[in-house]
Parts: structure tokens; C-alpha cells; sequence
């Protein structure tokens, strides 16, 4: 993964550009045309990278890729002037007639992405069969490939390795042009429904026998197979951080959805939290339960948690309403484990059958549920596991490691259960105000956007972007997600998001792939108009 960084670092269209360009014209003309290239190449490739960068600093756009099509037109509209100022001046300089053919494909081929981008996601590919190193999450990039005898770039929509579009340039043998314009011919053809092609070809101005720049560009069109597609590339981002994972996405308006796996039963863990939340506040909103009731929460039978009261050695007293502010910003299992009791297992299992949430089930609390692990271990208790792991030898834990991966609690098939898809139908439904009172969605919504931790599907994304959002994690096992990520157009997409590691794996590169591959199903979502 490193080389593949910096050989796709190394490899950036402005690098291209300046050594393309600089070799063009010193093959031309020597010195003064190598001149001339890289002349060409700080307008269209430094220039437009500077103001991409300004853009990263000052928090108009998330990061250089600029994933949030909506953000492009700017930026095109920068590199536009930037090429047309250059090849102003580089008519005017009586520069290289091949280095003014390549900034006037240059611009033409900016312009058509100006056109296009509102539309469709676009990356720089390699020109030959095989996909291009590509280490970054997706992005908006100045389309530069070799120019050399017969070379051609490709342009491909989406995130698959399928060749569905392609933009290049190459020499060839042209008659005498018009003087009078670079531009020879532009058609457009249609391809029986599946892509647009346009195809425009640049003179030299006029010399007999001159080389002449072709510019060939094909645009897909929309359709589901674009995002099946994707899914190839979700795999892969999984695997590499050492992990299977399951999705589903879908924006709260329409029927458009991105899923893998999506309706095959995975383990929540904390992530039902949401459910025992929206209980608790219904229960609040209807005035079956007192929000400010004051509860004493005894340290004897505190339900062990890395965060929260679960670590307190003293009783602690605290209201109904607090404790799901408690299990929802910073995931408390023992105030969970208080209003699982309180509102009762039965009654979130009613719920989620009223809700239309088929693929869940909730078979116990917290305790029950990590007791049982430890039983299956061979301890009495979770607890007593604890207290074995410390003097534990490395092939004991590792025999344990073993038995950990088909203890019931991590098997869909008999401990607590879920869909990505019924999370996701859970998630709209309380965005839109149907999963309970409204002040109950609300109050879920709200709480659900001052999570702590941001290092999962929110770091996919980037401010304005807004994620309100609850993980779940288990054992080093299981890592999950769900949430609701907001743009500032009004745009909203519900994402749930199930990965399953052995234990040991890379908890940091697991929590990264949960945001990347979250940011991408959106970024697709949103290339179809969803």
C-alpha cells in the first residue's frame, strides 16, 4: 500500500503535466520549447493544484478529491481560465505548435468536465486494460496521460474496475488544417443507449504533414450497474483492512439504495443502543415513564464497559433522561443495561415487529449477553473471564481466540440480531418522524449527533457535512456503525454499516474503511441524482 501511495502520489496529472509538457517541447524545440512546456504546465497543472489546496485550508471543500460533486464547478471554471490564459499567451509568444495542440486539448477536455461533473464522479485511470494504482478515496482530477505514439488515457466513472469510459490523445498523420482555428472537428455520437461519445480532434495550426491532437471522450450512461458495479472495490476496501463487512445506504427520500450484504444477519452490538433509546423517549413522550426521575445505579452490579459508569467504584444517581445521554454520546452498557430492564427486552422486540424491522431480534441485556461469552470460554461469567485473561499464556489466549469467533453471542443465528437494511429502515423512520412521537425522533436524533467518537463513518466525511451517528464494537471482533449523514442542500442519506475481524485485527484501519466505504456508497448514491 505504500508503494501503491506514492507511485499514485508520484503519478498526479500535475507531475504528468510538467513532464509530459517539458518533454513535448524539448523534443520540438529544444530548451526554449522545454521552456514553453512547463510554462504550459504551471497554469494548468500547479495552478489549478493551488487553488484546490487554498480550498482544503480555508474549509471550502473536505480534501483535495473534492468527493461532493456539487463543489466542482469552481474549481473547473479556475482551471478553465488558468489553460486559456496559457494558451492566450502561448499564441502569442509564438510558442511550440505541438505544445499549444496539447493546452488546447487540455482545455477542451476541462470544459467537457465542467459540463459533465455536475453529474457524474470522474478519476484519472491508466490507459491500458488494467485498472491504474489509485490509493486516494475518489476524486475530481485533471485528466493528463503520456503523450507519446498512440498514447491514450482513460476516464472512468464510479469506483470499479470495469473500462466504462475513456479520454485520451495520440498522434497521428493529419492533412493540411485551417489556419484559422485550432479546433478541425467535433461530433458526438450516441452508442445504442449505453454511452455518449464525443470525439474532437486538434491541428497545429497549419503545416503540412504536422502532427495532429486528437481528443476522444466517452460518458456513460446512469444506471444501476454502475453502483453493482462498486461493490467489487467495497470488498476490497474491506479485505485490506482485514475484515468481511456488510452495508446498506440509501438517501431518507426514494428508493435508491447501495447494499452489500444487506440483509444477511450480522451482530449489532451497541448499536441496538438506538433501539433501547427510541424506546426509553417513547415511553417519556407518552408519560409512561417520568424522564427526571432521579436513579440510584449500584456499583454491585455494575455491567462491565470500557467508558461511563461501568468504570465508577461508587452508587451513582441519575435521571432516566441523562442515562440515554449517556449510552447514546459515549455508548454506557450499564445505563443501557438499566433501561433494557426498565422498558423491558419484550417490548423493544414488539416495537421492532411494529416498525416493519423483520431481521431483528434482542435476546438479552448487556450482562446476559457478555456472561455468555465468558461461558463459553469456560469461565462462570464475563467477569471471571477477565480475571483469567491477566495471567493467561499466549496459547491459551490464542486457543481462546479460537472459541471467541463461535461463542453464541457472535453468531447471528443465536445471540441479539440485525439487518444493515432494517438499521437503515430504522434510521428513516426516525429522521422522518415515524418510529415513535415526534418529540421522541427528535430527541434520538439530537442525542445520536453528539456522539464522541467520529473516527467511523464520520471521517469519511467532512464539515459542513454533518453525521449524527452510534457505533458498536465487541470483543475485537465486531465493529459497527449506523447513521444519518446530512449536507447542507438538504440532501440525507441513512447508512449502516457491519464488519467482523478476528481478534487482533487493526481496529484503526477497520474504523477508517467503515468511513470510506460510507463516503463512496454516498458519492454513488448521489452520481445516479439520488
Amino acid at each position: 500500500m505504500k508503494i501503491a501511495q506514492a507511485v499514485t502520489d508520484g503519478l498526479q496529472p500535475r507531475n504528468l503535466l510538467f513532464a509530459g509538457l517539458m518533454v513535448l517541447g524539448w523534443g520540438v524545440a529544444g530548451i526554449s520549447g522545454a521552456a514553453w512546456g512547463v510554462f504550459a504546465a504551471v497554469f494548468a497543472g500547479a495552478v489549478p493544484a493551488w487553488f484546490i489546496q487554498r480550498g482544503v485550508r480555508r474549509g471550502s471543500w473536505a480534501d483535495r478529491h473534492i468527493s461532493d460533486r456539487h463543489q466542482r464547478l469552481s474549481v473547473f471554471v479556475v482551471i478553465i481560465a488558468s489553460v486559456a490564459l496559457s494558451l492566450a499567451v502561448l499564441c502569442l509568444g509564438n510558442a511550440p505548435h505541438e505544445v499549444m495542440a496539447a493546452a488546447a486539448c487540455l482545455l477542451a477536455i476541462a470544459v467537457l468536465l465542467l459540463v459533465v461533473t455536475p453529474f457524474w464522479k470522474l478519476r484519472a485511470r491508466d490507459g491500458g486494460r488494467q485498472p491504474g494504482l489509485d490509493a486516494g478515496r475518489g476524486s475530481v482530477r485533471m485528466v493528463v496521460v503520456g503523450l507519446r505514439p498512440g498514447g491514450g488515457g482513460r476516464l472512468v466513472t464510479s469506483r470499479h474496475r470495469r473500462p466504462h469510459g475513456g479520454s485520451g490523445w495520440g498522434w497521428s498523420r493529419g492533412r493540411r488544417q485551417p489556419r484559422r482555428a485550432l479546433l478541425h472537428r467535433a461530433a458526438v455520437k450516441v452508442a445504442k443507449g449505453k454511452h455518449w461519445r464525443c470525439q474532437t480532434t486538434f491541428a497545429s495550426w497549419l503545416w503540412p504533414g504536422r502532427p495532429v491532437l486528437q481528443c476522444d471522450f466517452v460518458i456513460p450512461r446512469l444506471g444501476a450497474d454502475r453502483i453493482h458495479a462498486m461493490t467489487d472495490d467495497i470488498r476490497e476496501i474491506f479485505e485490506q483492512a482485514g475484515c468481511e463487512g456488510a452495508l446498506c445506504v440509501q438517501p431518507l427520500e426514494g428508493d435508491a439504495e447501495f447494499g452489500l450484504h444487506a440483509d444477511e444477519p450480522v451482530v449489532p452490538a451497541s448499536v441496538v443502543k438506538v433501539q433501547v433509546a427510541l424506546e426509553a423517549e417513547t415511553s417519556f413522550a407518552e408519560g409512561r415513564l417520568d424522564p427526571c426521575e432521579r436513579v440510584t445505579l449500584s456499583a454491585a452490579d455494575r455491567t462491565p464497559g470500557p467508558v461511563g459508569i461501568s468504570l465508577f467504584n461508587d452508587d451513582a444517581v441519575v435521571s432516566w433522561r441523562d442515562m440515554v445521554v449517556l449510552m447514546l454520546t459515549i455508548s454506557d452498557n450499564h445505563t443501557t443495561d438499566a433501561l433494557l430492564r426498565r422498558v423491558s427486552v419484550d417490548a423493544l422486540n414488539a416495537t421492532a415487529t411494529r416498525l416493519g424491522l423483520t431481521g431483528t431480534v434482542i435476546e438479552s441485556d448487556l450482562q446476559t449477553m457478555l456472561d455468555s461469552i465468558g461461558q463459553d470460554l469456560g469461565c462462570a461469567s464475563w467477569k471471571d473471564t477477565l480475571a483469567w485473561a491477566a495471567g493467561a499464556s499466549a496459547d491459551d489466549m490464542a486457543q481462546a481466540d479460537e472459541r471467541l469467533l463461535t461463542s453464541r453471542a457472535l453468531d447471528p443465528s443465536q445471540g441479539t440480531r440485525t439487518t444493515p437494511r432494517d438499521m437503515v429502515g430504522l434510521l428513516r423512520l426516525i429522521w422522518t418522524d415515524q418510529a415513535g412521537p415526534a418529540v421522541a425522533c427528535e430527541r434520538v436524533r439530537a442525542v445520536m449527533a453528539r456522539q464522541l467518537t467520529r473516527h467511523r463513518i464520520a471521517s469519511g466525511f467532512q464539515p459542513p457535512v454533518r453525521v449524527a451517528a452510534k457505533s458498536g464494537s465487541l470483543v475485537g471482533v465486531i465493529r459497527n456503525e449506523i447513521g444519518v449523514i446530512s449536507y447542507p442542500d438538504g440532501r440525507r442519506y441513512a447508512a449502516a454499516v457491519f464488519t467482523r475481524s478476528r481478534p487482533g485485527s487493526d481496529d484503526a484501519a477497520i474504523s477508517r474503511a467503515i468511513g470510506v466505504v460510507t463516503a463512496q456508497a454516498v458519492t454513488a448514491l448521489q452520481d445516479t441524482g439520488a
